[in-house]
């Protein structure tokens, strides 16, 4: 599997082109629904619109689906026929809720497992790519699973003033917990390959 797992685009596109190769004018599904509760008036936020163009501009051929209006089998006809999958942040249980529903696991073993589409995520959806997540809820650790394909909690846009009060509070628990993390910041992605993974940037 290839996965790249980030906090942001903007720094560490160019990291795409250089483990996967010249994709240019191949297809790219761009899921945006973990954004879903963040639209208004269905307008898409302009995050989302800011990836879009950044992956457009690496790639040309850019499709949107939206996992609401398709359902098992015709979300994983139309994921089979595509050369790469994109899925932005956001709102992390809603969506896995939501991808839970769609079979988005048998997407995650059929294809991202054992055939390799390229699969990239940012923000909160690169963190449900681990085994498991330890939240507080509030003021108790509880335990949720995800899709165990690497082994620690990812915590994205570290260094970010807006996340330093929430990381002051929950790294010292999670350490205490002794809980696997990554740190990750706008300017890393981690990229990974079968069995292992490296940090880029």
């Amino acid at each position: 599997m290839q996965l790249f797992l980030a906090s942001a685009l903007e720094y560490v596109k160019d990291f795409f082109v250089e483990k996967i190769g010249n994709i240019k004018w191949k297809t790219i599904w761009f899921i945006s629904n973990p954004a879903d509760l963040d639209r208004k008036w269905d307008i898409e936020p302009r995050w989302v619109i800011w990836d879009k163009n950044m992956l457009k501009s690496l790639w040309g051929i850019i499709k949107t689906i939206d996992i609401r209006e398709l359902k098992n089998d015709g979300l994983f006809e139309v994921i089979s026929n595509v050369d790469l999958l994109y899925v932005s942040g956001w709102n992390t249980r809603y969506f896995k809720t939501l991808a839970d529903e769609n079979w988005y696991q048998k997407i995650i073993n059929e294809l991202i497992i054992k055939k390799w589409l390229p699969y990239i995520s940012t923000s909160a959806w690169s963190c449900v790519m681990w085994t498991s997540i330890k939240y507080l809820d509030p003021g108790e650790f509880k335990i949720e699973q995800w899709y165990g394909l690497i082994n620690a909690m990812i915590l994205p846009h570290w260094w970010s003033e807006n996340f330093k009060e929430e990381y002051e509070e929950v790294i010292p628990k999670l350490y205490n917990e002794s809980q696997n993390i990554i740190t990750l910041n706008d300017r890393q992605v981690i990229y990974v390959d079968s069995n292992w993974y490296e940090i880029l940037g």
